[in-house]
């Protein structure tokens, strides 16, 4: 009579552990990815050091340049998928970044979003810096 039993709740404890270690796997898997659009993000911000404004010595880290008489916004975004397709070893595949495996595909990426704000030109206060924010 244990018998049924003793499979259902070893069948139950094996739906447990395969539940928890896929949860793990997607973790790990996520976390990489934050942590390398996070990189890309830290090399375009890299990259639009030389955009920025002669000013910076004074504290000021705008990126502007001078057109005439006025003076223009000059952000660089760089290419933040070709920083991700290099550290996560995922290639371009019609709208999406995918990262293979055997016969199918470990994840996907797509829908970069990226926004720099700029600092204001000629700021009162120092508190608002060059700042970028990306999502996929």
């Amino acid at each position: 009579m244990s018998y049924p039993l003793t499979v259902a709740l070893v069948l139950a404890l094996l739906t447990v552990l395969c539940v928890a270690a896929e949860f793990f796997r997607l973790s790990i898997t996520a976390y990489g990815v934050r942590n390398a659009l996070q990189e890309s993000v830290i090399s375009v911000a890299v990259t639009n050091y030389n955009e920025v404004y002669d000013g910076l010595r004074e504290g000021y880290s705008g990126g502007y340049f001078m057109t005439g008489e006025e003076w223009e916004e000059n952000l660089d975004y760089g290419d933040v998928y070709t920083q991700l397709d290099r550290l996560l070893g995922t290639n371009p595949d019609g709208s999406y970044h995918v990262k293979w495996q055997g016969n199918g595909y470990e994840f996907r990426i797509t829908g970069l979003n990226m926004v720099i704000r700029n600092v204001p030109f000629a700021p009162d206060s120092t508190e608002r810096n060059l700042e970028a924010d990306v999502s996929v």
